[in-house]
């Protein structure tokens, strides 16, 4: 299964698993198959976190789904829907130039049923969708998330990410500019509380889930882990939990983030495969 255009496209992948990605879906799906999919989006939200949020693609209206990629994916045996991702792209202004950043946004995936290379699947399949759509130019990628899974991959996975939990990068002006454009400009694109402020040392929003976006709130115990622990221990030293701060990551993905993310994921799928021949 494979189909590519500049407004939708459907993979399958090597697991039991096949992606549906949308691109602005607002701008052309009918009435019918909107609301379609906003209640496949719903139901997969209620079966994991029992509430909605009150922000983005939750919201009766169409205007949500102009300007994200949606992501579904499915088991191919039941055509069942387990997963979902809501990327949101921005122009954010920093003094007279626009820059095009796509904000990676909202992953919910049934825990039961999808548990391995997350990112790859709900992220990685789109932003290439996007990369090609660009003509192969790079481009900013946000992050706000307070799971150390997800700042972990993010960290890894794309360039020169900041703030990576290894310190091994720096916040120079140009993030440092977008960090604050995107937060004022695009904050209740994430669904950021009336009185979240960014602190631009550590790029934490304080008080970030203390508003629309409550429901996706955990505690450092709760969240899911990061393979390297160094990272969860970073979290757990820099994110205020109680407070509901998030964390907010900038970076860059490029034909290089590309190539690394793929050659990543071929090694662990042959580790995988080399394990269940070997057990």
């Amino acid at each position: 299964m494979f189909s590519f255009s500049n407004k939708e496209f459907k993979c399958a992948l090597l697991n039991k698993y096949y992606i549906h990605c949308l691109r602005f879906p607002g701008l052309w799906l009918s009435d019918r198959k909107l609301a379609h999919l906003r209640e496949t989006i719903e139901r997969i939200t209620l079966s994991e976190l029992g509430a909605l949020p009150e922000y983005g693609v939750y919201l009766p209206s169409r205007d949500p789904y102009k300007n994200r990629i949606v992501t579904l994916v499915y088991e191919k045996d039941e055509n069942k829907p387990v997963a979902f991702a809501a990327m949101v792209h921005c122009h954010v202004k920093v003094r007279v130039r626009i820059h095009p950043v796509v904000h990676l946004g909202l992953v919910i995936k049934s825990k039961s049923s999808l548990r391995r290379n997350l990112l790859f699947l709900i992220y990685y399949y789109p932003l290439i969708y996007i990369f090609i759509l660009r003509g192969c130019l790079s481009f900013w990628i946000t992050s706000v998330s307070m799971e150390p899974s997800i700042i972990g991959a993010i960290a890894d996975n794309f360039r020169d990410v900041y703030p990576h939990y290894l310190g091994i990068t720096q916040a120079n002006g140009m993030k440092l500019s977008i960090a604050r454009a995107f937060v004022s400009d695009y904050g209740h694109e994430f669904g950021i509380g009336p009185k979240a402020v960014l602190d631009q040392n550590r790029f934490v929003i304080k008080d970030s889930c203390r508003g629309p976006s409550e429901v996706l709130s955990t505690s450092y115990k709760k969240s899911a882990k990061y393979r390297d622990p160094r990272c969860n221990t970073y979290c757990k030293d820099t994110i205020d939990y109680e407070q509901g701060d998030e964390l907010l990551q900038i970076g860059r993905l490029n034909l290089n983030s590309i190539l690394v993310g793929s050659v990543h994921k071929l090694k662990a799928d042959w580790k995988r495969k080399h394990h269940k021949c070997m057990t």
